[in-house]
């Protein structure tokens, strides 16, 4: 996997070339937002981790990231104190999947209901929008999790997803991450 690429929402741009260099050598007019911004590459290509408001945030936002995978090498598997009871009881989970199969869920809301704490680490957010990817820890555990997301393309696999997908699988697998 690539670095961890972090890109600020109206500041941050990646490119090797700017909307003059396009014009000069294929006559298009483009804008640098749409060559090089968020919309190029957190929506379109899946080169960027996460889209954050500003620079400062960018520059702390590994600080969130790296202890999903500090404690998980082959050496150090003790996990995290888990401040939620593994046992719990869940009782939203019977209401917010439709008894109807063709009745699309937000699959988020089931991701923090059964993770610790409620907090789920999503990467990828914007790209491949029909499947969801991200960090969660069961009983102070860090896991990797891969889940379809009915709310867009109703959870189909395409190219992009499959892609994101196995990108995320390789990266987890670096990590002995489940």
């Amino acid at each position: 996997m690539q670095d961890f690429v972090f890109q600020t929402r109206k500041t941050g741009y990646m490119g090797i070339a700017g909307p003059a260099f396009v014009k000069t050598q294929t006559g298009v007019e483009i804008s640098l937002e749409e060559l090089c911004g968020i919309k190029a590459h957190a929506v379109k290509t899946g080169q960027t981790h996460l889209v954050v408001e500003d620079d400062r945030i960018a520059w702390t936002g590994p600080r969130s990231f790296w202890p999903f995978c500090r404690r998980t090498t082959r050496r150090n598997r003790r996990g995290f104190p888990a401040a939620d009871d593994a046992d719990r009881a869940i009782p939203e989970l019977d209401t917010l999947v439709p008894l109807t199969a063709s009745k699309p869920f937000d699959m988020r809301k089931i991701i923090t209901r059964v993770v610790d704490n409620g907090y789920f680490f999503e990467l990828f957010k914007m790209h491949a929008t029909n499947v969801i990817i991200g960090f969660g820890r069961f009983n102070g555990r860090t896991a990797g999790i891969v889940a379809s997301q009915p709310m867009s393309k109703a959870g189909a696999i395409d190219c992009d997803a499959a892609d994101k997908v196995a990108r995320f699988v390789r990266f987890c697998d670096l990590f002995n991450i489940p």
